[in-house]
């Protein structure tokens, strides 16, 4: 017996003298509505009904049982209540994840409005290029680029990036500008480490209708995307990267786009959380936050600096 649905029963055909009005109400069958009464008499041992065949009417004991019942099915609600205007009210501390490109090339500069609208609100914020466990690392919500998905975590698109090879105005001055796939052999290219790895990762090209993994050797490798980056503007050679973090520079110059007709379509980006019954309001206003962030973004992409999505 489910005791506090059998109170909910039974607290309904005392309001209204009916079985079958409380089922209505209940949207329960009446079946169900007199069995759940009579397993909470069976496990009370007293009669809370004395029944015929024309009506219901309460017992001595089942008027004292009322009053009781009644106190506690309304103080569950109150709880209920308070929990809801909680899960509604935007506060409290929120762990969030994002990769740390998305983190200080997009979601930084558009941080500060956040806050001031929601001031009640404690962030916590964590750099991370690897993909967590949401759960055991205590995350409420996080940016991820990665066509995978997790079926235990929802997972909302947002869009996706492009990869892009740039160069500064100085080195294609003193090297030229490459032509084809085959020309990046001939040029300094600039490495970043995987994550979780010692090598520098592949380059990713489209080629005709599909993206394919080019292994180029690098002259400079780095582990880190703000390094690469400025031997990129001192003009030390190509990069690859994400258009999230060169677009600013290809807008202000400092960089140029060359093999634009091989830029690759980069993962698509999803705000993910936990999957609950209610999204919690501090949740649901940061994911609808961080998808404003790029869709912002996207609409305002530097001319020339890849295809628009």
């Amino acid at each position: 017996m489910n005791q506090l649905e059998a109170m909910r029963a039974f607290s309904r055909v005392a309001e209204f003298g009916s079985f079958t009005r409380a089922a209505e109400v209940l949207d329960l069958s009446r079946a169900v509505v007199s069995a759940q009464v009579q397993a909470l008499e069976r496990h009370l041992g007293v009669a809370l009904f004395a029944r015929t065949t024309r009506r219901v009417t309460l017992t001595g004991d089942g008027s004292a049982y009322l009053v009781r019942c009644r106190r506690i099915l309304d103080e569950i609600e109150v709880a209920d209540d308070e929990m809801r205007r909680l899960r509604e009210r935007v506060q409290g501390r929120l762990k969030v994840d994002v990769p740390a490109m998305f983190g200080r090339y997009l979601l930084l500069p558009e941080l500060p409005a956040f806050t001031t609208r929601y001031p009640e609100l404690q962030l916590e914020i964590q750099y991370n290029d690897r993909v967590i466990d949401l759960g055991a690392e205590g995350v409420d919500v996080a940016v991820r680029f990665a066509a995978r998905r997790d079926p235990r975590l929802i997972s909302r698109p947002i869009g996706a990036t492009r990869l892009l090879i740039c160069a500064a105005p100085s080195y294609l001055v003193q090297h030229g500008a490459p032509t084809s796939i085959e020309d990046l052999r001939q040029h300094r290219l600039i490495g970043l480490l995987g994550a979780q790895s010692s090598r520098p990762r592949d380059w990713l090209l489209r080629v005709g209708a599909q993206n394919r993994r080019v292994a180029l050797a690098s002259s400079l490798v780095f582990n880190s995307i703000e390094g690469a980056l400025q031997a990129a503007i001192s003009g030390m050679g190509l990069i690859q990267t994400a258009d999230i973090v060169v677009q600013d520079l290809v807008r202000r110059g400092r960089l140029e786009v060359v093999l634009a007709g091989h830029s690759a379509g980069g993962a698509p980006v999803s705000v993910v959380y936990q999957r609950t019954r209610r999204v919690p309001a501090k949740v649901r206003v940061f994911a609808d936050f961080t998808a404003g962030v790029f869709e912002r973004w996207n609409n305002a992409r530097a001319p020339g600096a890849g295809v628009a999505l």
